[in-house]
C-alpha cells in the first residue's frame, strides 16, 4: 500500500504538471504564465499535490490534524478522488474553451484623456490611504492592533481582534487606494515613465493593507495585476516561468505566515520558536503548513466523514444552504434584518468540528477542504463532475474575457486579475456563498475602483479623435 500511496501522489503530480502543456495561447503565439487556467493549475498544484506530499513524505504518511482519517486505504483513495477532480477540471475546460487566443496586445501609449486618468487614481489612492490611518488610529495605533493579530498574543495581553463594524466597513473600503496604486503602476509600466516611484507607492499601499488586515489574501489581486502587466507592458511571462512562480507563490504564502506569527511575537518580546533547535524548527514548519495548506487532510474527511461532517449542519439541505446561501445575506443591514447571524459557518467549519470536536455554534475557525472536498460531499462522485465542470467553465469564461477584449489596457488587465482571483476564491472556498464573502470582504471596493476607471477610461476612448491601429487590434 505505501508503493501505492507514493505511485499516486506521483501521478497526482505528474498529471497537473502536465496539464499545463494544454494552457490556452495568447494573441502572440506563445502560452501566456498567467490565465484562468494556469491560476487554477496552480491552486490545485498548492492546495492538491503539495498538500498531499506534506503529511504523506514530511510526516512519515501520518496526517498533521486529521488523525482519525489517516489509514493508509484513506489517503489512498484521497488521492484517486483528487486525481480524478484534476483530470474532470481539464477535460471541463478543454469543453467550454474556444480557440480563440488570449489577447496580449496592449493599447496605444498616448492617450488624450490619461491625464484626467492620472488626477483620478491619485485623488482614489489619497482616500484610500486616509481610510488606513483612520482604522488604525480607531483600532488604538499600529502597534495594538498588529498584537490583536495573534489570537494568543492578544489574549494574555487583554486585548481583543474585535473592531467596530463601522472600523471594519472603512477597513474594506480603503481598498480603494490598492486599485489606484495597481492603476497608476501598470501605466508606469506601459508608458515607461516614474516606474520606480510608483512601484514604492503600490509597494507601500499593499503593504499597508497586508498589515492591516486580517486575511492575506487581499494581496493576492494586485501581485497577479502587476505580473499580467508586465508579462505585456515590459517582458513577456511564458509558461515555462511558471516553475518560478509556483516556488515564488509558495514562499510567498510561507513568509506572509510567518510574518503574521513573528511580527507580533516581536512586538511583544515573545520567544515563539529556538532556532538551533532543527528538530523542533523542522515539527513547527510541518505542523504550520499542515494548517495552513492542509486541504488534502480535509477532503479526507470531507469524502470519508461525509455523514459526520453534514450531522454537523443537521441536514444536506442545511448543509448546502448556510454555507451556500446564507452568506449572501452578508451584505443586508442589520436594522433591516435585526436576527441576522453574529457569524456565517463554511464546510470548512464543520469540518474542523469533525476533526476536534465542537459545535457549530461555538466555533470560531475552520479547516479548509477546498473544491474537491465540499463537491463530493455534496453529491459523491456526481458532485464531483458538477463541481469540477463548474471550475473548468468559470475558468474558461474568465480566459474568453481577455480573449475578446480589443486590447489590453491597465483597466481592462486588473478586472482579469479579479476574475483570476475570484478563481482561486472558488476552488479554495469550495462553496458559492463564501466565494461571494470573500469577495465583498477583500475586493468588492478594489473591483468597484477598478470600474470607475474603466468607465472613465471608456468615455476618454469616445472622446479620442484618432485611434492607434493597435488599438483596433482584435487578438486572434
Amino acid at each position: 500500500m505505501t508503493l501505492l500511496i507514493y505511485s499516486g501522489l506521483a501521478l497526482l503530480f505528474a498529471t497537473i504538471i502536465g496539464a499545463f502543456g494544454l494552457a490556452p495561447t495568447c494573441s502572440l503565439g506563445y502560452r501566456p504564465m498567467v490565465s484562468g487556467y494556469t491560476i487554477t493549475l496552480v491552486t490545485m498544484l498548492i492546495y492538491i499535490a503539495f498538500s498531499a506530499a506534506i503529511p504523506i513524505v514530511f510526516n512519515d504518511m501520518q496526517f498533521v490534524n486529521a488523525l482519525a482519517y489517516s489509514s493508509e486505504e484513506e489517503i489512498f483513495g484521497t488521492l484517486c478522488v483528487s486525481w480524478a477532480a484534476v483530470v474532470l477540471f481539464v477535460l471541463s475546460y478543454l469543453y467550454f474553451t474556444r480557440d480563440r487566443p488570449i489577447n496580449m496586445r496592449p493599447a496605444s501609449l498616448y492617450r488624450p484623456s490619461q491625464a484626467n486618468f492620472h488626477i483620478l487614481a491619485y485623488v482614489m489612492l489619497a482616500i484610500g490611504l486616509v481610510m488606513k490611518a483612520l482604522f488604525v488610529q480607531r483600532s488604538g495605533g499600529l502597534q495594538t492592533l498588529l498584537l490583536s493579530r495573534s489570537g494568543g498574543l492578544a489574549q494574555s495581553l487583554g486585548l481583543t481582534d474585535e473592531v467596530d463594524r463601522g472600523s471594519i466597513y472603512l477597513n474594506e473600503m480603503s481598498f480603494i487606494a490598492d486599485a489606484a496604486a495597481c492603476w497608476l503602476l501598470l501605466t508606469a509600466l506601459r508608458v515607461r515613465k516614474s516606474t520606480f516611484v510608483h512601484i514604492l507607492i503600490f509597494a507601500v499601499t499593499i503593504g499597508f493593507s497586508f498589515l492591516l488586515t486580517p486575511k492575506r489574501l487581499v494581496l493576492l489581486a494586485p501581485i497577479l495585476a502587476i505580473l499580467i502587466g508586465f508579462g505585456i507592458y515590459v517582458w513577456p511571462l511564458r509558461l515555462r516561468y511558471a516553475p518560478y512562480f509556483v516556488a515564488a507563490a509558495m514562499g510567498f504564502s510561507l513568509i506572509t505566515l510567518l510574518t503574521r506569527i513573528f511580527l507580533p511575537a516581536y512586538l511583544a518580546g515573545v520567544n515563539v520558536l529556538d532556532f538551533a533547535n532543527f528538530d523542533r524548527v523542522r515539527y513547527f514548519v510541518v505542523h504550520l503548513m499542515g494548517m495552513d495548506m492542509g486541504f488534502f487532510e480535509g477532503t479526507a474527511v470531507a469524502v470519508y466523514g461525509t455523514n459526520d461532517v453534514i450531522a454537523k449542519f443537521g441536514s444536506w439541505g442545511g448543509a448546502f444552504y448556510f454555507p451556500n446561501v446564507e452568506p449572501f445575506f452578508y451584505i443586508v443591514p442589520r436594522f433591516i434584518w435585526p436576527l441576522k447571524p453574529d457569524h456565517f459557518v463554511d464546510v470548512a467549519v464543520a469540518v474542523g468540528t469533525v476533526m476536534y470536536g465542537g459545535t457549530l455554534e461555538k466555533a470560531n475557525w475552520g479547516y479548509g477542504v477546498g473544491l474537491v472536498g465540499t463537491s463530493w460531499l455534496y453529491g459523491g462522485f456526481a458532485g464531483l463532475v458538477v463541481g469540477m465542470g463548474i471550475l473548468g467553465w468559470a475558468s474558461a469564461v474568465c480566459d474568453r474575457f481577455m480573449a475578446k477584449m480589443h486590447y489590453a489596457s491597465p483597466e481592462r488587465i486588473l478586472i482579469f486579475a479579479v476574475a483570476c482571483t475570484t478563481l482561486f476564491h472558488l476552488y479554495r472556498q469550495g462553496t458559492i456563498g463564501w466565494v461571494f464573502l470573500n469577495f465583498v470582504q477583500t475586493q468588492a471596493p478594489f473591483f468597484v475602483a477598478v470600474l470607475v476607471l474603466l468607465y472613465v477610461s471608456s468615455r476618454g476612448d469616445k472622446r479620442s479623435a484618432i485611434a492607434s491601429p493597435s488599438v483596433l487590434e482584435v487578438g486572434g
